[in-house]
């Protein structure tokens, strides 16, 4: 991953100068840290700390010293020496955050030559910071309320609340300050309210996002979002997970000569209205030619069954045969064997 300079000042909230020349302090200000995500053998997140910043101006660099401190700002010791002028970056390994880690990570880094050692860049720092959980949509007043569990550690600042109309670009909706008690936080979002009947179709997801007074922010929580469609309208709460509610079952029998069914079922539920979905259900042989097409129309949300068989189709000899259920972005395939 590649950051520009100017990408890192711009990170500071600094103004690009005109002339492209290095500021007075831009050394002061150039250090960013970046968690960077990766998981363990168990599939548990952590973080780690990815450290980049510029050169240092008007000083001929041989190098650059990395130093960390743990939860407190003043006592630095040296964790990595890069030999090189012309390197900016530092991947901090031994650093781990995580729901066990809560510890504040600080860093800065210094210059060198043969000669002398700089002053450090800026004080950067990292935590692990969990995101808001359990996000519910709900309608109140006619105006759509977003809830979700107050994170209760003491430096939590706001919760940022970031906005995606479909067809839009993601925006950040709203700063909701961190309340002063309680287990759920709540806002309300006044620009949406609750549709007609009569009303175009739309889908509006939200996500948020916690922020520390350190400035640290947590990553997204899952997306929630609320959907409409022309005529009958209900809300629905939906996770990153879109197929999870779709199911392509075994054909029965299996083995089977001359006939077997195939089960699917398209998402329903009390909390969905039925949309109508294209829906095909198709059988391939071995090499991938269509042998038949057992659906190729528009379903609504239910169970269904569609029977296969093949005295239709005298040509089919015995072997291996795939069928494909493609409903929406929903795609899964499953083998049976016709033994004649």
């Amino acid at each position: 991953m590649e950051y520009s300079i100017w990408s890192l000042w711009k990170l500071a909230d600094k103004p690009k100068p005109n002339n492209n020349l290095f500021p007075s302090d831009f050394w002061q200000n150039c250090l960013a840290v970046i968690p960077e995500e990766d998981s363990d053998n168990n599939a548990n997140i952590y973080y780690t700390a990815h450290l980049i910043w510029g050169p240092k101006p008007n000083f001929n660099a041989a190098g650059y010293k990395v130093y960390r401190s743990i939860n407190n700002s003043n006592n630095f010791e040296l964790i990595h020496t890069i030999s090189s002028s012309n390197l900016f970056e530092y991947i901090d390994d031994s650093s781990i955050h995580n729901s066990t880690d809560t510890s504040k990570y600080f860093y800065k880094v210094t210059a060198f030559n043969n000669t002398e050692e700089t002053e450090a860049t800026n004080i950067v720092a990292v935590q692990y910071l969990a995101p808001p959980l359990n996000i519910t949509l709900t309608w109140e007043n006619n105006y759509l309320k977003i809830s979700w569990d107050r994170i209760d550690v003491g430096n939590v600042e706001s919760y940022y609340i970031y906005k995606k109309v479909e067809g839009c670009e993601e925006v950040l909706a709203r700063t909701e300050p961190q309340a002063s008690g309680g287990d759920r936080q709540t806002w309300t979002d006044y620009s949406v309210t609750k549709p007609k009947r009569t009303d175009p179709m739309f889908k509006i997801d939200y996500r948020i996002r916690t922020k520390t007074t350190d400035g640290i922010f947590s990553n997204y929580s899952p997306k929630k979002g609320i959907y409409g469609n022309t005529g009958i309208w209900k809300k629905k709460i939906v996770e990153e997970e879109d197929n999870v509610n779709y199911k392509l079952y075994q054909n029965t029998p299996n083995p089977f000569n001359p006939s077997t069914t195939i089960r699917f079922t398209i998402p329903s539920s009390t909390e969905y209205y039925s949309v109508l979905q294209n829906v095909t259900l198709k059988v391939y042989d071995i090499l991938g030619n269509e042998v038949a097409t057992l659906v190729d129309e528009n379903n609504p949300a239910g169970n269904y069954e569609v029977k296969f068989n093949v005295e239709q189709s005298s040509s089919l000899s015995s072997g291996v045969y795939f069928y494909t259920l493609k409903a929406g972005s929903f795609t899964e395939t499953k083998k049976m064997i016709l033994m004649k």
